[in-house]
């Protein structure tokens, strides 16, 4: 019996501390801060030209403080460059420089992206975020060497909105201006007491020839929009072919 007993308690034991693993936090066996480090970042996306400052979110899945010493970043292609902010930042704030134990961070700016003036619409992937350190504070001095973290992420270079060209806008103004200039001498046709009749039924005689102008003017000028919309969204159809 005392034997039975002694290996349901040693069984029991055992399972205990497999739970008691499960539940706690990890903690990496190296204990340099290796791997701990998740960087999140948002989608980077922007014009060719432009420059972006990308922020993110650093998280700590170690019990250990973690201390940044340098970043970089890393471009697959030539359409695209930058610069890593952490570490530079960290001189004027080195608050940026380390995170606490089973935490997670934003910042602000983790690197810069620059999309060359020429860069084709496309997806540019392949590019990597690295954050290097460790678990001792003086790793902020710049000592430190260990990859806490790395991120692979992609720029999404939109193509340029389509405009329409100078000779659509002027075709588009001028019809615009010929449609109020028809509205406002309808309007003034008939005002002009030179053309009501002084008859018993005057009134009629006025209202039917004001009605009568007055819809002729807006079927025109409606007309006239229908066509300009025709040829503009036909110019922005063969903008958009071209650039695509």
């Amino acid at each position: 019996m005392t034997g039975i007993t002694k290996s349901k308690f040693i069984i029991s034991a055992g399972l205990l501390a497999l739970l008691c693993a499960l539940l706690s936090p990890a903690v990496r066996a190296d204990g340099t801060g290796l791997g701990d480090l998740t960087i999140s970042l948002p989608t980077i996306s922007g014009s060719a030209g432009d420059t972006i400052v990308v922020g993110g979110t650093l998280t700590n899945s170690s019990l250990n403080p973690l201390f940044f010493s340098s970043d970089s970043v890393t471009f697959n292609n030539t359409a695209t460059s930058g610069t890593a902010d952490v570490a530079f930042n960290g001189i004027f704030d080195p608050t940026l420089l380390t995170i606490a134990g089973s935490s997670t961070q934003a910042l602000s700016d983790l690197f810069t992206v620059f999309i060359a003036p020429g860069a084709a619409p496309g997806l540019y992937d392949m590019n990597f975020y690295d954050l290097l350190g460790g678990i001792d504070p003086a790793c902020t001095l710049g000592f430190c060497g260990v990859q806490l973290g790395t991120v692979e992420f992609s720029v999404n270079v939109q193509g340029p909105v389509p405009t329409p060209e100078p000779g659509t806008l002027l075709l588009l103004v001028s019809g615009l201006l010929a449609g109020m200039l028809l509205i406002r001498r309808a309007a003034q046709e008939t005002r002009d007491p030179g053309k009501v009749s002084q008859d018993a039924d005057g009134g009629v005689r006025l209202f039917f020839p004001c009605a009568r102008s007055c819809v002729l003017t807006v079927c025109r000028f409606v007309w006239c929009v229908h066509l300009l919309l025709r040829v503009l969204s036909h110019s922005i159809f063969q903008n958009a072919a071209t650039t695509g």
